[in-house]
């Protein structure tokens, strides 16, 4: 008994785009210059907003809404993401980022570690929070040794780092890292840039603009960034009619 296929190949980029495309040259690699989107339904691909950077041998990370290009080879440093919805790329901050290295995606963050910095190797990285737009150093404490060209995965609680090369050659140790920044309250907000990162509040409402969350602020409708509470009673001096007697 014979049995049958039903396999279809999968479309590529076209070949003569591929032929004619410019390409700039840095440190030995030939990078594209050309970005293009494929859709599984239709099998199809369709041509995207040129990526800034003109990468290769990047990794690309989706967090959900944006894609961002990490780590691999550039003429330059500088993050950006890419939304498919517009079309368009938009810049990370750049202050505190690494300089690229290997990186992997939690849910929430990015959490890149390791790399080539200036011809030397590296044994730190950064942690993004997209929803703040900054980066945190990760520790370097216990960290394994520096490397490049290594393996980054999220696990669901920790990243594992593993192989890669090193300044002693081929690396066959690794490590795991958890993220000191976590999201406490679940609602997508990571904690270092949750205005309530004690209560769920994924829309971050703050009545009185006063950078304290209207679910955590002991005076919602009257700014206090300090929270200041003389009496103790839980109403904020802002808004207690008897800031100095408990009421």
């Amino acid at each position: 008994m014979s049995q049958s296929s039903t396999e279809s190949a999968l479309a590529v980029p076209d070949q003569r785009a591929r032929n004619n495309i410019k390409r700039i040259e840095f440190a030995g690699f030939s990078v594209p210059t050309f970005a293009e989107l494929y859709d599984p339904l239709t099998n199809q691909w369709t041509s995207a907003a040129l990526d800034p950077m003109s990468m290769a041998q990047h990794a690309l990370l989706w967090t959900g809404q944006v894609a961002i290009p990490w780590g691999g080879f550039t003429g330059s440093f500088a993050p950006y993401q890419y939304d498919p919805a517009a079309d368009q790329w938009s810049t990370l901050s750049t202050v505190g980022a690494p300089a690229g290295g290997e990186a992997t995606w939690t849910g929430q963050l990015l959490i890149s570690w390791g790399g080539r910095r200036q011809n030397t190797f590296s044994d730190g990285g950064g942690i993004y929070l997209p929803d703040c737009d900054q980066w945190f150093p990760t520790t370097t404490t216990a960290a394994p040794e520096a490397r490049r060209e290594h393996t980054v995965v999220w696990t669901g609680q920790q990243a594992l780092v593993w192989g890669g090369s090193a300044v002693s050659g081929k690396a066959d140790t690794g490590g795991a890292y958890v993220p000191t920044d976590f999201d406490g309250d679940l609602d997508g907000r990571g904690d270092l840039c949750d205005n309530c990162p004690s209560m769920v509040n994924p829309a971050q409402s703050d009545s009185d603009s006063d950078g304290v969350g209207s679910l955590c602020d002991s005076c919602p409708a009257d700014a206090d960034a300090g929270q200041n509470d003389a009496d103790g009673d839980g109403a904020g001096d802002a808004c207690d009619c008897q800031p100095a007697d408990p009421n």
